[in-house]
Parts: structure tokens; sequence; C-alpha cells
């Protein structure tokens, strides 16, 4: 299994927004390109992360657990970078 921090982050929104063009917005790419992400990231995993009707997305059983795993890989590569420059800030000036 192949996935990216950038699919964690597209799927991460996609379930807090419970809406793919809303998602979309949010991260500046297009629908089309998030629903594909989507679609890449199930078949990688081999399941189907959200419940679609052409009124409402859902996430599945299985969606409702990887959201909350993309959702702690996300906020912890986003402390870790943050931590990784303050230490090269320190660095820098020693």
């Amino acid at each position: 299994m192949n996935l990216t921090l950038r699919q964690f982050e597209i799927f991460a929104e996609a379930a807090d927004a419970a809406s793919f063009s809303a998602a979309a917005k949010r991260l500046g790419i297009s629908q089309p390109a998030l629903s594909e992400a989507i679609r890449r990231i199930e078949r990688e995993m081999g399941t189907t992360l959200f419940a679609r009707t052409t009124r409402s997305l859902k996430l599945t059983d299985a969606g409702r657990h990887a959201a909350a795993i993309a959702r702690e890989a996300v906020r912890d590569f986003t402390h870790a970078i943050a931590r990784f420059r303050r230490l090269s800030v320190h660095r820098c000036r020693t």
C-alpha cells in the first residue's frame, strides 16, 4: 500500500466536509480531481470509504475508521514539521 500524506489530507478533508465539492474548494483543487483521488484511495485500500448518492455523501464504517487514522496522520505530520522547523532555526543560531 503506497498511500501518501496528500491522499490522507484529501480524504480527511472530504470526510470532514461530507461533500466532495466543498472539500475540493477548501483544498484548492477541482471536484473531479478530488473524486478521482478518493477512488484511487478506495482502490488502494480495497474498500468503499463513502456511501454516495446524488444528494448525500456519508462515511461507511470503514471510512469512519480510516478518517480517524488519516486525521491523526496529518496532525502528527504537521506537528513533526513544526518541530523540525524549530530545531532548524535553533541550530542555525548556534
